[in-house]
């Protein structure tokens, strides 16, 4: 039930539904997997993502990460919030290009998941970016009634 959760989370966000930052950066974000611990999306970058330069834009590209390690981390526990970020770029992605982006679970210590979402070109697999995440949960020993998500969260 969790999974559902997150998936319907990051769908509504990638519909335009939302805060405004994640309905601009995820407008068109096509979600394929998501189960405990694991999140695989596609997305093509649209050209309003875009630099002067015509590559998707880094800013644009921390707010996809952020939001699919939040998603993924929301299969197993309630997020509140990330508490360490770390982004780096290996090779551009231009506008018009396809990406796969998968978020996994690494690491679990006390309230704390740790998250890393890659992000590939779709065409040939190269690495375009890779994020890693640490996020605080309210509680990490999963939901404890799915039907009754009270506790305030990210997700």
């Amino acid at each position: 039930m969790a999974s559902k959760i997150s998936k319907k989370w990051l769908e509504d966000m990638s519909k335009g539904m939302g805060r405004e930052l994640e309905a601009v950066t995820l407008q068109g974000l096509e979600i394929n997997l998501v189960q405990k611990g694991l999140v695989r999306c596609t997305f093509l970058v649209p050209q309003d993502l875009s630099d002067k330069d015509g590559k998707w834009d880094s800013g644009a590209m921390a707010v996809l990460v952020d939001d699919v390690a939040a998603c993924t981390v929301g299969t197993s526990a309630f997020v509140k919030a990330s508490v360490d970020f770390h982004l780096s770029f290996y090779s551009p992605a231009t506008i018009h290009e396809k990406v796969e982006i998968e978020g996994k679970i690494v690491g679990e210590k006390g309230r704390l998941v740790s998250v890393m979402v890659e992000i590939k070109k779709k065409d040939n697999a190269e690495l375009v970016a890779v994020g890693r995440v640490w996020m605080t949960t309210d509680n990490i020993n999963r939901y404890p009634d799915a039907q009754n998500t009270t506790t305030p969260s990210k997700l």
